[in-house]
């Protein structure tokens, strides 16, 4: 039986937990609801998938790579509410006390750290786990990684990937690429929305041969990609 990694998402899952439990409190005061909630995560981790390892990867504070090349990227994010943050610090001594390897690298996201160790696990033949809801990490999918939804308990894998989006994991970024990505703020094609972001790339099969045959693509489509072209590489 091949061991396991799983590598936990640790601002997605606390995201998650502080949005869906109720305010909670410390008899100090402090809010404790994110606390609560991620503890509550790492238990059934430890005790119901008894991984062979399991890593919490966190962003480190500061600019990333990204924000080199593109001003915008993530502009609009609002800041950590005050009551999440008053928690971190608490998280933190509760990992250390759990003694769970905890990875962040200056000037990358979290994501990129994940992508890392998840493809060194597939490397040394390991069944890894991506606890995280950043759609993002879909690029990654593969026979050895998949991803696990810890709210609803559920793998998510190629399969997964094609019956949702209709495409394989080679095809995530280009898929993305002319979608966009509001929540980061990464501009996509005006007007190609995920249907017809999937029937292009079931056609093309990639971002790349799309745009070799882009006189081939009917209507208004074909004028909105041929005026984002400059914008596509960058996405």
């Amino acid at each position: 039986m091949a061991e396991t990694l799983y590598l936990l998402d640790a601002h997605s899952m606390i995201y998650q937990v502080f949005h869906a439990i109720g305010a909670m409190s410390s008899p100090a005061g402090l809010p404790t609801n994110a606390v609560f909630g991620f503890t509550r995560d790492l238990f059934y981790l430890r005790t119901e998938k008894k991984p062979t390892y399991l890593v919490c990867v966190f962003d480190v504070p500061g600019p990333t790579f990204r924000d080199q090349i593109y001003a915008e990227y993530k502009a609009h994010r609002a800041p950590m509410p005050d009551d999440l943050q008053l928690q971190i610090p608490m998280i933190h001594e509760l990992l250390a006390g759990f003694r769970m390897p905890v990875v962040g690298v200056a000037g990358f996201e979290a994501d990129d750290v994940i992508a890392t160790l998840a493809r060194e696990g597939e490397r040394r033949d390991m069944d890894v786990f991506i606890c995280s809801s950043d759609k993002d990490c879909r690029q990654l999918l593969s026979d050895r990684i998949k991803v696990f939804n810890l709210r609803k308990q559920e793998v998510f894998d190629r399969a997964s990937l094609l019956k949702d989006w209709g495409v394989a994991p080679e095809q995530v970024i280009d898929y993305q690429t002319l979608v966009g990505d509001a929540v980061d703020n990464v501009p996509g094609v005006p007007g190609i929305g995920p249907k017809t972001a999937t029937q292009l790339l079931q056609k093309y099969q990639t971002l790349d041969n799309l745009l070799a045959h882009v006189e081939e693509v009917p209507g208004k489509k074909k004028e909105n990609i041929k005026e984002a072209m400059p914008k596509l590489e960058l996405s």
